[in-house]
């Protein structure tokens, strides 16, 4: 049977769509797997005061304009607000929301290219290594840590829904207040919003509209009017980190090292290849000599008016990475020296710095099929051809890019990997800490916010109210009845001590160990699996919830039986809740099915002094 080409066309087309959608769903498993419902760092002082508010009764939508760090993300707080109420602040289903937002963001970039490019076969199978370097697993990190999940899809989305809008309004004064409108939406959406009127003023020079003049006089007037508002109208911090003080250092740094901040700003358009200093760094001066290369080759025929959207959208792009470079690689008062010539951005700014490679990628497969279709394509022996002509030279520089583009995705993803579990971990632990927050030292509250008080107070108020992670009932160890047959268990350490090094009780200076930290291991061996949850019992009476289900590979290969890999459990909690003298522990080992709970025969005894 043979296929014609137009059916073969159709095959090739559902193929690429198949291949682009895998690291799409994938990035919903990513966020399913690794993400923990439990509010971080700026969460607290936001989201969770908010939402805490609303159930109050006293809730000001004044809050909602007030500055956040160094922006006021107003939209983005709004949706966050109103995905709280509806979800009993569930953080998780905010993470898929900011990821949705950002899909959405990443269909008009492509939208893009089909609006000025035509679609076909060669320019879709092109378009795979931008879905897979917008999707890879380190940019994932970014939606299942705090309020930037939200926060800068939405940044991304209005500034090229502004952008857009931009392009549409040649004839239109309509479209034109609607991009305006958008810019607003954008600036209000995250810091780096602010790029958009810059961005903007250029695509507005370079591209062919009526009323040119009128539409930038206009379109200046209005960011000088949002700029007022913001800073001026609306009040902003005078000090510290996140605060026009701030600012005035960046721009001192910046011009008393004008070289090391031009090559942290190097380092920073690098890392869209990977993160290490000085390879991106190398990296980054390799993109920049490439787009330079590819304005040079195609200078008689850039099509400004054309490609606009693509230029403003990269001048956005450039824009955010300056911001993230000259903001967070050091500036004597803040974030370190100034001094520093090698620097790469948290992997919480990576959506900030990485639109860069994405623009020149498809400014190149512009360019290359403009090229092409201009110049008629021969064969030809000679090989000085390559740099006589401009469609071998674009098609080299974009075969160049679109390596530079795959490394991004190939030298991301196992750190993505490796950094979604250390995220993951961590979230666990957090969560932990906050169900269980009225016997934690304030050394483990601080792992959720600077102020272990803060968590304390507003803790005991989502507790009131049944959010996040008090939304459903925990397991009470006292609703279960004994068994009266044993299981596999075993109690390894108590504050970094083994158990069975010790030959008496393990004393405990409360004044020098204030946490009490237990580790190790059970499984339900009549059901062949791992137990649904282990409790520490003090004295039998005090019952202490522990995390379960570690990753234990020890026990699994001890047992031969990769049924128990998941089987470790870790206990914390502040030593003070305990009264000096002698004490034991042992523990309680919920069964697979609920129905009962196991009771171990170690027994661990200890002193607090």
């Amino acid at each position: 049977m043979k296929f014609s080409k137009n059916q073969f066309n159709i095959f090739i087309l559902y193929l690429v769509v198949v291949i682009c959608i895998a690291p799409i769903i994938y990035g919903f498993y990513y966020i399913k797997s690794y993400a923990v419902d439990v509010p971080q760092w700026d969460q607290w002082d936001t989201i969770v005061v908010w939402t805490i508010q609303h159930y109050e009764g006293n809730f000001n939508l004044g809050s909602l304009i007030a500055p956040q760090n160094d922006s006021r993300p107003i939209l983005p707080s709004a949706l966050m607000l109103i995905g709280s109420i509806l979800t009993n602040m569930n953080i998780k289903i905010m993470f898929y929301l900011g990821y949705i937002i950002y899909i959405c963001s990443i269909i008009v970039i492509i939208y893009f290219l089909k609006k000025d490019v035509n679609l076909d076969i060669m320019t879709l199978i092109l378009l795979i290594p931008l879905v897979y370097y917008a999707f890879n697993p380190y940019y994932m990190m970014r939606f299942i840590y705090n309020t930037g999940s939200v926060q800068y899809p939405i940044l991304i989305l209005t500034a090229s829904m502004t952008i857009y809008l931009i392009d549409l309004s040649r004839d239109s004064y309509k479209i034109f207040f609607g991009s305006i409108f958008m810019g607003v939406m954008c600036t209000f959406s995250f810091a780096a919003g602010l790029s958009i009127w810059f961005a903007g003023l250029f695509q507005l020079v370079i591209q062919e509209t009526n009323n040119k003049l009128s539409k930038i006089a206009i379109w200046i007037m209005s960011a000088i009017l949002v700029f007022y508002i913001n800073y001026e109208l609306l009040g902003f911090p005078s000090a510290g980190i996140h605060s026009t003080s701030a600012y005035s250092s960046m721009l001192d740094a910046l011009r008393n090292y004008p070289i090391q901040k031009f090559l942290c700003f190097m380092g920073t358009l690098g890392s869209q290849v990977i993160h290490q200093n000085e390879i991106a760094l190398f990296f980054g001066l390799i993109i920049s000599a490439f787009f330079f290369s590819l304005l040079y080759i195609n200078r008689h025929c850039l099509e400004l008016d054309r490609t606009s959207k693509l230029y403003s959208l990269l001048a956005f792009g450039t824009l955010t990475s300056l911001q993230v470079a000259l903001t967070r690689s050091g500036l004597d008062l803040y974030v370190g020296s100034a001094k520093n010539i090698f620097f790469i951005p948290h992997f919480r700014h990576s959506l900030a710095i990485f639109l860069p490679i994405i623009c020149i990628y498809v400014l190149s497969i512009f360019y290359t099929k403009n090229s092409v279709t201009q110049e008629k394509m021969h064969n030809s022996s000679n090989f000085l051809l390559f740099f006589r002509e401009r469609k071998y030279i674009n098609l080299f520089l974009l075969g160049i890019i679109f390596i530079l583009l795959s490394l991004g995705f190939i030298l991301h993803f196992l750190p993505g990997i490796d950094g979604g579990k250390s995220q993951h971990i961590g979230g666990v632990a957090m969560q932990y800490y906050l169900e269980n927050y009225q016997i934690q030292p304030d050394i483990n509250l601080e792992k959720l916010h600077p102020h272990a008080s803060v968590v304390r107070e507003r803790a005991a108020k989502l507790e009131k109210y049944k959010l996040n992670v008090f939304a459903k009932d925990g397991i009470n160890i006292n609703e279960y009845s004994k068994f009266n047959v044993g299981t596999y268990s075993y109690i390894d350490r108590l504050n970094q001590k083994a158990i069975h090094l010790q030959t008496g009780s393990i004393v405990i200076d409360k004044v020098n160990e204030d946490t009490f930290d237990i580790t190790g291991w059970a499984v339900d061996k009549h059901a062949n699996s791992p137990a649904k949850a282990v409790f520490i019992t003090i004295g039998d009476e005090l019952n202490i919830p522990t995390i379960y289900g570690l990753d234990r590979p020890d026990v699994a290969k001890a047992y031969d039986n990769k049924n128990f890999r998941y089987s470790g459990f870790r206990a914390s909690f502040a030593s003070s809740i305990l009264d000096e003298g002698p004490h034991n522990f042992t523990i309680k080992i919920v069964s697979k099915e609920g129905d009962g709970y196991y009771t171990s025969n170690q027994i661990v005894p200890f002193i607090i002094v």
